[in-house]
């Protein structure tokens, strides 16, 4: 049975600045390295999903902007065990829940065929007060591919990155499962920080990528307990 490593991300404050909504190139490769170590270290491959209400039109052009710097990274990998597979999936608000004016033209049919097939709707709750429905579509997202792959593969490790209020209830989820991780930028919610060991010092993107770093080095002190340790380093334990 393939042995795989489950990674969920938000994207606002995350993946993306959370002002400018876009990814610097020299992060996102950092952040590639770090889960290139990760495969590495497990021996097992990452399979990664966004999890957002952006629009799914919005989501279908960061899919596009991320597979370019997921083939860029795999270029300068010689190792199978290196290369990383490309975004398995995504979740973003349903097309009626945000289409409007221009958007509803005969332009429409168009748009619809560029979608990117990896995107499903977020799924929202049947109770129309909820306070939260972007935290309730993120969990049934979550809850449905993990159990998929639970059945399918040898599901070595589940992380979730996030830093919002919407994250709450799927790092709760996350950190109920065997192996599971849950990771916050600096830009995170109090609620969400208290949920894990694993806070950057940085915002964002790097400081999603340097705890990742930091898992990382976990892994291999476990995996290499003779190897050398760096003095003055605050550290966790697995």
């Amino acid at each position: 049975m393939e042995k795989i490593i489950l990674l969920y991300s938000d994207l606002e404050g995350t993946i993306l600045n959370e002002s400018s909504r876009t990814f610097e190139d020299i992060e996102m490769y950092n952040f590639l390295k770090q889960l290139s170590r990760l495969q590495e270290l497990m021996n097992a491959k990452v399979r990664m999903h966004i999890i957002s209400p952006i629009s799914q039109n919005e989501m279908t052009e960061i899919l596009r902007n991320l597979d370019t710097s997921f083939f860029n990274f795999n270029k300068l990998q010689k190792e199978p065990i290196k290369k990383l597979k490309l975004i398995e999936g995504a979740a973003a608000s349903a097309k009626d829940e945000f289409m409007s004016g221009p958007q509803k033209d005969a332009t429409f049919n168009r748009f619809v065929k560029r979608m990117d097939e990896r995107i499903v709707d977020l799924k929202r709750p049947s109770n129309l007060n909820d306070d939260n429905p972007a935290g309730y579509g993120k969990l049934h997202y979550v809850r449905s591919w993990t159990a998929m792959a639970q059945e399918q593969y040898d599901v070595k490790m589940i992380i979730y990155c996030g830093n919002g209020r919407n994250d709450l209830a799927s790092m709760d989820y996350v950190n109920a499962k065997k192996g599971g991780f849950v990771i916050c930028p600096k830009n995170s919610r109090k609620e969400a920080k208290a949920k894990t060991k694993f806070v950057g010092k940085k915002t964002d993107l790097p400081g999603i990528t340097e705890e990742l770093a930091e898992l990382n080095m976990l892994l291999e002190r476990k995996l290499r307990p003779d190897k050398e340790e760096p003095d003055g380093n605050e550290q966790h334990s697995l």
